[in-house]
């Protein structure tokens, strides 16, 4: 029985069990903890539907990191025989010039990530569920 452990994880969904098993495989010890037992629907791996962004509002820092993550997901899935992340893109909506939508532009032109940039008009066509005004 091991008394000691080289990392502790705080956090045992998606993110802490997949930083878990990282560190396992690269020879660290691990005691994971969790606020409830498992399975749970409180973390963010919980309820209808979660989102993996690569293009990100809050800074372009965050592509590097999440476009590795993207590639270890899909290699998790692939030692596993069942596909985790399923990419089916994003729609940022809101008006023009808006300071959150242009920090995501910036994230994608840094990083030269695929954007389109859609009028309210091109938006209602592709996306019937979304009836937006003209602006």
């Amino acid at each position: 029985m091991i008394s000691s452990y080289d990392i502790a994880i705080i956090g045992m969904g998606t993110m802490g069990s997949f930083a878990a098993l990282e560190v396992v495989e690269r020879g660290a010890s691990v005691i994971g903890f969790d606020r409830y037992q498992p399975p749970h629907s409180f973390g963010s791996h919980g309820g209808q539907s979660r989102i993996f962004r690569v293009a990100y509002p809050e800074g372009s820092a965050y592509v590097p990191m999440a476009q590795q993550s993207g590639q270890l997901w899909d290699q998790l899935g692939e030692r596993f025989k069942t596909k985790l992340l399923h990419r089916s893109g994003m729609l940022y909506m809101g008006a023009a010039g808006e300071s959150f939508l242009g920090e995501i532009q910036e994230s994608a032109r840094v990083h030269q990530l695929h954007l389109e940039n859609l009028d309210a008009w091109e938006v209602r066509e592709r996306f019937p569920a979304f009836q937006i005004p003209d602006q």
